[in-house]
Formats: C-alpha cells, structure tokens, sequence
C-alpha cells in the first residue's frame, strides 16, 4: 500500500477488546531493573499493589490477591475452590466468554445450567430469579460483567441481588470491565471477582486481582472433599500466605515481578485519574463512538441500553457479508490500526473495535473511525466518514 495512506509509521495501534495499548507509566517501568519475587522491598510494592486493586474492586472486606497468570486460571481458581464434582452451578451468558465461563466448571466436573439471552442483549434479571426459582439446588452462579463478543454490560448488581436473597454464591469474570467500569465487591455483595490488567488499565498479563469474599472462604471449609488440584486451590493459596507473606512472597510459585510493577503502575494512574471520572470517560466515549458509527450508516449490534463501555460491536452493511475479514486485514496493513472480526459470526458482518484505558480518547478513536471509513469505501461500500460527528460528541467535554 501506498505510504502515504498511513496514518502511522509500521507501529501498529491496538484498538481491539483487549489487549490494549499500554499506559505511559506502564512502558516506562517495563523498562527497570529486575526485582526478586520476596523480600522486604518487593512485599512493600506488592501490598501497595493490593491495596490499589482494593480501591478499584471497592472493598475492604474481602481477601485480595494476585493470581500470577491468564484471567481464565483466576476464574477456575474460584469454581474449583467452591464448586465439587456434581454440584449445579447457573451460567448466565450473552456470549461466548460467558459460554466459556461455564465450560471452565463443566471441566472442574460441576453439573453446568445455562441460561443465555439473545445476541446483543443480555439476560433480564426477571428471567435469571425465574432461572434460580426453577433450579433451587445451584450452590453458584458464574457471571460475566463484560462480554467482550457481543459488547455487552449486564446488569451485575441487580443478579448479584437476586443471587444473595437465594442464598447462592456468585463468581463474576470483571476481566474486560475492571478499571474501566464501576464495580463495588462490598456494595453488591460479590463473592469472588477476578479483575486484569491488559484491558482498561492498559497494562500487561499475567496479573489478575481477585476479591475472594467470607462467604466463599466458609464454603471451601465446609466441602465434602477437597480439590484435586494444586495451583487451583483455595487452601494451597491460604497455607503460602500463612508461611511466607511476612516475606513478602504470598503466593504458592515464582512469578512475573513486571507484571505486578505493571499492575501497580496502571493502578495508580486510574485512582489518580479518579475512579469516578474514569468510569464516567468510557460511558461518553462509547456514547460518542456509537454516535459516529450510526451516522455512517452502520448497525450496532447491542441495544443501547446493555451497549458495553469498552468496547463496540457493529455490523457491516448487508451487502458485505463475508468481508470483515478483509476489512480488520485492510486497515492493519494500510492503516497499521487493529481491529477484529465477531466471534462465532457466520456471516462475517460484525467487527469489533475496543476503547478502553488510553484508547478512550480522540487520539486514537478519531484515526480509528477515519481508517474505518476509507477501508469501506476502498472495498466497495460508501459510506459517511463519521469523523465530524466523533469529534463535535467528544469536543463537549
């Protein structure tokens, strides 16, 4: 492609779902010297960095810790904790990491009910409390706050609600909202959340928060057995944290001490920013990005009322069924901006664009939707720029 197209140089910009571009704090301490995973020093650091990640789970009641690894790994930590062999837990789904939520504790050999909504909606709390009066024997429900497939923000709270006054335990994956969207662990009465850093914080992997609750924590003492597995084990995790927190090392392994210096750094930039503010930024963003994509003419795929703060999911015109493929590939190499397709899309109509941590912004947003436009019209689809519109909904504040 002709240099000039670019908007940038060979850098490519992520505008994906995750993982997103790094904060500026995050680059530069990627770039220190190492530090051993214990020791006085380092438990200093990592304190600090659990008492950030209190302040964005919004609790002080609930255990935290940091789980070295995927986001996935923290959420099977907490179904093979809590959940045995045979026990009925309810999947609440609007997509596929909710679907996949519930295969995590199909494989940790839980009795999987699934209740999924329609896509591009999520499941109404009316119809989860019917779900939980026609199953009274669940001990968990398995909970996504973000779906990231189908960019949708479900309405945490109100389950959460439903789920206490039955007396369930609930398992929330807050992986793609954490930082981004205001979650309050004590104020819902979550009991185990799993947070991570390379989506709205704009850090790097392999350092998922997790708020572990009483509740739960009573639940694993009364099992019947014990887990069968070691890393995935409430009581391995509570035995290294009796031995070796004094020195700094609460956790059963060697892990990645740029994760959790990456972790920290993200952290304090977002209560610096001011949690409030934050979260308030992602919802006008997102507000505004829709905006700009219905003036081109383009569907949303979610109702506005469940439209994820994150993230955005649209479909292509009718007429280009079967091209987002070829349109995520025409702006990475035209426009060195990355974005990606559906999943589980037969008709290859839905793209995904995300704006999340320091992409919620008109630096990155404004190229993105300008890319967008002109990689349309090259395939063949006329379309409006949008860019006008982006920037007079995101000069109002």
């Amino acid at each position: 492609m002709a240099e000039e197209w670019r908007y940038f140089t060979d850098r490519r910009i992520l505008m994906i779902p995750g993982p997103t571009e790094l904060h500026p704090d995050v680059q530069r301490v990627l770039c220190s010297p190492p530090h051993a995973h214990y020791g006085g020093e380092w438990k200093s650091i990592y304190n600090e960095t659990i008492e950030l990640s209190r302040k964005i789970f919004n609790t002080e009641k609930s255990d935290v810790i940091i789980v070295p690894g995927p986001g996935t790994l923290a959420l099977e930590l907490g179904i093979a904790s809590v959940v045995e062999p045979g026990d009925n837990v309810l999947c609440v789904s609007s997509g596929f990491f909710g679907d996949r939520f519930g295969e995590v504790a199909r494989y940790c050999g839980a009795n999987v009910i699934t209740i999924k909504s329609d896509v591009g909606s999520v499941v109404s709390p009316d119809a989860f409390k019917t779900a939980l009066e026609n199953h009274k024997e669940v001990k968990a429900v398995l909970l996504v706050h973000n779906e990231t497939s189908t960019a949708t923000l479900s309405p945490i709270e109100e389950y959460v609600r439903i789920a206490r006054r039955h007396g369930v335990l609930t398992l929330v994956d807050a992986i793609s909202s954490y930082g981004g969207v205001n979650i309050d662990v004590d104020g819902w009465g979550i009991d185990f959340c799993v947070g991570y850093p390379n989506k709205c914080l704009a850090a790097i992997p392999s350092a998922a928060p997790v708020a572990i609750s009483g509740e739960v924590l009573e639940a694993f003492e009364r099992r019947r057995e014990k887990p069968r597995s070691w890393f995935t084990n409430l009581e391995v995790w509570r035995h290294y944290i009796s031995m070796w927190g004094d020195h700094g090392h609460p956790y059963p392994t060697t892990i990645n001490t740029y994760s959790v210096l990456a972790l920290r750094e993200a952290s304090r930039a977002a209560v610096e920013e001011g949690l409030e503010k934050r979260y308030a930024r992602h919802q006008r963003v997102a507000r505004a990005f829709r905006k700009a994509v219905r003036s081109m003419e383009l569907e949303i795929l979610p109702r506005e009322e469940c439209a994820s703060p994150t993230v955005t999911a649209l479909k292509l015109p009718r007429e280009a069924a079967g091209k987002a493929e070829e349109l995520v590939k025409l702006m990475l190499e035209r426009y060195r901006i990355m974005i990606t397709g559906g999943i589980n899309d037969p008709e290859k109509r839905v793209i995904r664009i995300g704006h999340m941590g320091v992409t919620a912004s008109a630096r990155y947003l404004l190229p993105t939707i300008a890319a967008m436009a002109n990689s349309l019209r090259a395939l063949g689809y006329p379309v409006a720029d949008g860019v006008n519109v982006l920037a007079e909904e995101l000069a109002q504040f």
